[in-house]
């Protein structure tokens, strides 16, 4: 006979909520019995809090890898800020509580937040797999030898501050912030595969110079001053050039007084659709010496070798979409040199035999924390390829960390100037694919 006690009746259904809830995840049976500060209570804090900021980082890389808009990026942005920082922000109260009856309630009597709890905890123990799998595997390829690696400190250089505006002048002041100095990195890259003969081809890499404002010009003149001091045969400029349009007229002063002996070539990347004027802002560009790659073989004879360069601004600009794969003699000494802005674009290259190909967009996130490394890169594989040397099937790819950004906040995560000795089989200039 059913009970006409309303009250009884509610009591069984909360019992059996709790029950169930129980049933499904039995830590929660130790949030409700546990006094708070447990040290598994806080280990089980600890999980649910970084698999819920894994998944939220995880859901910014990948919706910043896209060409969507700006507008709807920058809301999506906020949107995963708010998510992902206000639930970080009750767990303070948690522990001031005598018992924990707010999350205890709230995960008895709520099946998604139950659900929830069990998804950041699992998140959690994937996150630690791939951040394991990654340490294990950050080793840099046998064919690349980093022979130097220079600090050099801009405002010791030019002896006055570099940063303008107040948001900048308060991220200046952020303790470890290495927005207005550079790493110069440079490095071997042996793609001679056992030749008798080779030749020697130094590349500089300029990316991601984020012409804000925010950073004054000085910064990127002594850049470009050291670029040229190493006397490079050939410079690549691998996008996100110019953010803000009062800042175009920097182009001649700083990319004009770029040198090199057999070239200049650049790709676009994200940042610079807003230049609304794309014809504009690459006859500026040009009218410096840099020559388009995006979507273009070039073949390029260097002393005694010979080189074939293209680029590709994917996904924002589609020029690459038209160049179709090439086929290539098993026999030939050419080696192929592709220009990306980001380097999602690794399939890309290995469909169309890329013996090297240069990256950015990453900016080696920008902020890296101790013993983890970074959290936020812009990129379908998250922070897989943040920055570094990697070897993915016949190619390798380099990313560099890039040279500024939209906020100027650097920490553990220095801007970097890439120089390359790229040793290459010795060839005639006429030979072909």
């Amino acid at each position: 006979m059913a009970s006409s006690n309303p009250a009884a009746h509610g009591s069984r259904v909360t019992a059996q909520k709790s029950n169930t809830c129980n049933g499904i995840w039995l830590p929660l049976k130790f949030f409700q019995e546990s006094e708070p500060g447990h040290p598994m209570q806080l280990l089980l804090w600890f999980a649910i809090a970084s698999g819920h900021i894994g998944i939220w980082c995880a859901t910014f890389n990948r919706t910043h890898a896209t060409a969507w808009p700006r507008g709807w990026r920058k809301l999506i942005e906020r949107a995963i800020i708010l998510v992902t920082g206000g639930p970080l922000l009750a767990i303070p109260f948690w522990f001031g509580w005598s018992r924990s009856w707010a999350v205890t309630y709230a995960a008895a009597h709520s099946t998604w937040l139950t659900g929830y709890f069990i998804l950041c905890s699992f998140a959690f123990c994937f996150f630690l797999f791939t951040w394991l799998d990654r340490i294990l595997r950050l080793r840099r390829p046998p064919e690349v030898e980093l022979l130097s690696s220079e600090r050099i400190d801009v405002e010791q250089v030019v002896g006055k501050k570099l940063t303008a505006g107040w948001a900048a002048n308060l991220l200046r002041l952020v303790p470890g912030n290495q927005a207005t100095s550079f790493s110069m990195d440079r490095y071997r890259i042996d793609l001679s595969g056992g030749a008798s003969e080779t030749e020697t081809i130094r590349i500089a890499q300029l990316t991601d110079l984020h012409f804000t404002g925010d950073i004054a010009r000085e910064f990127f003149e002594q850049v470009v001053r050291q670029a040229n001091a190493f006397q490079p045969d050939l410079v690549f400029l691998t996008g996100d050039i110019v953010d803000d349009m009062k800042c175009l007229d920097w182009i001649d002063p700083v990319l004009g007084n770029v040198r090199s002996e057999y070239g200049k070539f650049y790709v676009l990347g994200n940042h610079d659709r807003l230049i609304r004027d794309e014809q504009l802002l690459r006859t500026t560009i040009e009218k410096t010496g840099f020559r388009k790659v995006e979507g273009q073989w070039h073949d390029l004879p260097i002393r005694r070798s010979n080189l074939k360069i293209t680029g590709n601004s994917l996904p924002w600009y589609k020029a690459a979409l038209e160049l179709g794969k090439l086929s290539r003699d098993p026999h030939s000494k050419k080696i192929r040199i592709l220009l990306a802005h980001s380097p999602d674009q690794i399939d890309w290259a290995r469909q169309r035999a890329i013996d090297l190909m240069f990256a950015g967009h990453t900016h080696g996130g920008q902020i890296r924390l101790p013993v983890v490394g970074p959290i936020i890169a812009p990129s379908q594989y998250g922070v897989r390829y943040a920055s570094g040397q990697f070897r993915v099937g016949k190619t390798l790819m380099h990313v560099s960390r890039g040279l500024s950004g939209d906020d100027p906040i650097r920490l553990l995560c220095p801007p970097e100037l890439g120089l390359f000795e790229i040793i290459v089989p010795a060839t005639t200039a006429g030979s072909e694919d």
